[in-house]
């Protein structure tokens, strides 16, 4: 009886693996399309990820960021970047990115450089998602996407 109520809870919950699995999938892109997407693409370091904060923020002012009554959304974060090399946008030596939190969302790591494709909302705040293309030092695909960025793009 213990065996058949297991495998009964087990089936139960496989739908719900599934639907979350498959919200985690991203569409099928060509780097072509990120490259387009993106308004700034850079290695950088990540030196420090916040939540984005309520009220005034010396971290983060931008009105959007503030919460769902401005754009934000509660969940965000924002990740402070030393850039490293970029191949795309305006020459910075440090960025602030808004990202979002939770299963299906790109996972920054203090002091591990990522390969960011960033874009811009209507009031000129940096953002990536889960499916921008980000990748991280050590991930599969990340030494050959510097050798193709470098090789595609030139530096700004």
């Amino acid at each position: 009886m213990r065996v058949l109520l297991g495998l009964v809870w087990l089936l139960a919950l496989s739908p719900l693996a599934a639907r979350a699995e498959s919200a985690c999938r991203c569409p099928a892109l060509s780097l072509d399309e990120r490259i387009k997407d993106a308004v700034t693409i850079f290695v950088g370091k990540p030196l420090v990820t916040a939540p984005v904060p309520g009220g005034d923020s010396p971290f983060h002012s931008d009105m959007t960021m503030l919460g769902p009554q401005h754009g934000g959304v509660p969940n965000d974060w924002v990740t402070l970047f030393r850039v490293e090399t970029q191949w795309k946008g305006e020459a910075r030596r440090t960025v602030r990115v808004r990202h979002e939190q939770g299963d299906c969302a790109v996972r920054f790591k203090e002091d591990v450089p990522a390969i960011v494709f960033a874009q811009v909302d209507a009031f000129g705040v940096l953002w990536t998602r889960l499916c921008s293309g980000d990748v991280l030092q050590g991930d599969a695909g990340y030494e050959d996407m510097k050798q193709t960025l470098t090789s595609r793009l030139k530096f700004d």
